[in-house]
């Protein structure tokens, strides 16, 4: 995770409880359990990219995914709401994958945790077209940063019409955001 975190320099942020760790251990890698041992659930490259509490995240990735997935974990979440989940395939299987919710598509990222971030975040058509950084940046010094659980949200959103530009952004709970953009897309 070098590599992510020289990229990405983290924020500081409150650590992860340990009950929390704890109850994580079983679903999650050691690098990740590490990551929010060492940095909490806080922002990276300015809020570019947040490592979320799974618990405030999983409901809506149930929505968008039909139902209950117990060895599905959301992990991080784009400035502007994209949601990024691991998944424990078998006991030696894993991936990680990305929720747009602004398109209303899923896609796979990385056959692993930490090819997920020492490769698939450090690429720069990934950090441009898939995080938006040329936009978060216009979005931060406009809007000002992001707190914690919010997003920079598309108003319209992209489905009724709205453009990825600042113009069109507003700050909102991702949370809820998520859930109303699948209510959207239905």
């Amino acid at each position: 995770m070098e590599k992510f975190l020289a990229a990405y320099p983290p924020t500081p942020a409150v650590p992860v409880a340990d009950e929390v760790l704890a109850h994580y251990r079983e679903l999650l890698p050691v690098p990740l359990l590490s990551l929010w041992q060492h940095y909490g659930f806080g922002e990276f490259e300015g809020g570019l990219l947040r490592l979320i509490h799974p618990d405030t995240y999983r409901a809506a990735l149930e929505t968008w995914l039909g139902g209950p997935k117990p060895h599905y974990t959301p992990i991080a979440l784009s400035a502007f709401g994209d949601l990024f989940y691991y998944r424990r395939l078998t006991d030696s299987d894993e991936d990680v994958c990305l929720l747009d919710p602004h398109h209303g598509q899923i896609s796979d990222c990385a056959w692993s945790l930490t090819d997920f971030f020492d490769a698939y975040l450090l690429d720069a058509d990934v950090r441009e077209s898939v995080l938006r950084q040329s936009l978060f940046v216009a979005a931060r010094q406009q809007l000002g940063p992001l707190l914690a659980d919010e997003q920079y949200c598309f108003v319209p959103a992209l489905a009724l019409g709205g453009a990825e530009t600042v113009d069109f952004l507003s700050k909102g709970n991702a949370p809820v955001h998520l859930q109303l953009l699948f209510q959207l897309q239905g």
